[in-house]
C-alpha cells in the first residue's frame, strides 16, 4: 500500500502524471549481502500504468532498488570492458 500511496504524490514513471498505480506482480530476486557476501533474498514489483498503455507507450516496469543493477549494465560497467577499449 505505500507505493501505491508514493505515485499517488510523485508522477508515474511510465506517464509522467500523478495516479495511484497498479501493482502487476510481486519477484523474489536474489542479490549479495554486501556484510555477509551470502545470497539474499529481495522483494521487487512491477507496476502497471493504465494511462501509458493507451497511449500505447510502454506501461509495466519493474521497480528495483537502487543497489540493484542490471545484468546488462553491471556487465557493460566492468573495468575487463573499459580497459579492452583503453578507456580506464
Amino acid at each position: 500500500m505505500l507505493i501505491k500511496g508514493f505515485f499517488s504524490e510523485v508522477p508515474c514513471p511510465l506517464c509522467g502524471e500523478i495516479h495511484v498505480v497498479r501493482i502487476h506482480g510481486y519477484f523474489i530476486r536474489k542479490v549479495r549481502d554486501a556484510e555477509t557476501k551470502e545470497n539474499v533474498e529481495i522483494m521487487i514489483f512491477a507496476i502497471f500504468c493504465e494511462i501509458a498503455r493507451e497511449r500505447k507507450d510502454q506501461y509495466t516496469k519493474r521497480i528495483l532498488p537502487p543497489f540493484v543493477t542490471p545484468e546488462c549494465y553491471a556487465n557493460w560497467n566492468s573495468g575487463r570492458i573499459w580497459r579492452g577499449f583503453g578507456l580506464e
